[in-house]
């Protein structure tokens, strides 16, 4: 069943409906919730419906030179649920992190109809449990996130992008360790290779002009740059073929790549996070599937949304 709801009682009846005649529902569509509801740029929040697109939200927060700073694939297609749902970043990852990082607070439907709300819409806040943590990365099986607060930050006044090449592996990722190794504070530091390419690393700068060129200047010293963007992140993506995950500790990357062998492959070093593509997968590190399984019982105990995957 694929739901289209107009507002949120209808919502709260088809979920209930669903529930009662235990019908599974495979998608909801929020394509009539995109409105940003409150945004106070003095304070650096907004307060959005989770069916507004990436791109309509940055368009309206750099009005305000501000922004949410996350920068996940077709930012036109994704949208702030499946931002958090999907648990989506981009290369900027690196220095900025990601939406747990932003998130202050959250409205969701439970599959039997109850709103629930998490947080608030102020940076320090602590009052209530922290649920909204749980609904990051759920793949809409917890329920439907309904409405979001973010905390935002001033646009750079610079962004700088460069980019190392490198014969192997090896010299790639110890390069990229040395920059983790250093005084500067790189907002992206990506490695990645397409085909029978160079391997090559990619850094970005972010901040006043001057903050910028003296890290820029630090990393010249370690190896040649030149001039790059995050296209690279684009061009993967944009890849036809399927790709398939992995996740270790950083300073274990490059050795997982090397035993994979992927034909091509996108890598976050700081956060040890790989997208690839072709090679063999590494074996799954074990996953707290019983935990896992009964919080899906406890919010959804008739199975209505879609099941967990892991």
């Amino acid at each position: 069943m694929l739901l289209r709801p107009q507002s949120h009682q209808e919502l709260q009846e088809s979920l209930r409906s669903a529930a009662q005649s235990r019908q599974r529902i495979e998608a909801v569509s929020l394509e009539h919730f995109t409105r940003v509801l409150e945004y106070f740029p003095e304070d650096l929040t907004v307060t959005v419906e989770a069916g507004i697109s990436l791109r309509s939200l940055q368009t309206e927060l750099g009005q305000k030179g501000q922004w949410l700073p996350l920068d996940p694939p077709q930012p036109g297609q994704v949208t702030i649920r499946s931002l958090i749902e999907e648990n989506l970043s981009g290369p900027r990852r690196h220095g900025y992190g990601t939406v747990r990082e932003h998130l202050i607070g959250l409205k969701a439907m439970l599959p039997d109809g109850r709103i629930i709300k998490s947080g608030g819409k102020v940076v320090k806040n602590v009052a209530g449990y922290d649920l909204q943590k749980l609904f990051v990365g759920s793949r809409g099986s917890l329920g439907i996130v309904l409405e979001a607060t973010f905390k935002l930050q001033p646009r750079p006044e610079v962004e700088e992008i460069w980019q190392a090449s490198f014969d192997s592996l090896q010299e790639s990722f110890r390069f990229a360790r040395q920059i983790i190794d250093s005084p500067v504070e790189p907002t992206v530091l990506d490695l990645f290779q397409f085909r029978s390419e160079p391997y090559a690393v990619v850094i970005g700068f972010a901040g006043p002009r001057e903050d910028v060129q003296s890290q820029k200047e630090v990393v010249t010293s370690m190896a040649k740059l030149s001039a790059s963007s995050l296209v690279h992140d684009e061009r993967f993506w944009a890849g036809t073929e399927p790709a398939w995950k992995f996740s270790v500790l950083p300073t274990k990357l490059a050795e997982v790549l090397h035993k994979a062998a992927p034909a091509e492959f996108v890598a976050r070093v700081g956060s040890g996070v790989a997208w690839c593509r072709g090679g063999e997968a590494p074996a799954k590190a074990f996953l707290p599937v019983h935990w896992v399984q009964k919080v899906k019982d406890t919010f959804d105990p008739q199975h209505i949304l879609p099941e967990i995957t892991l």
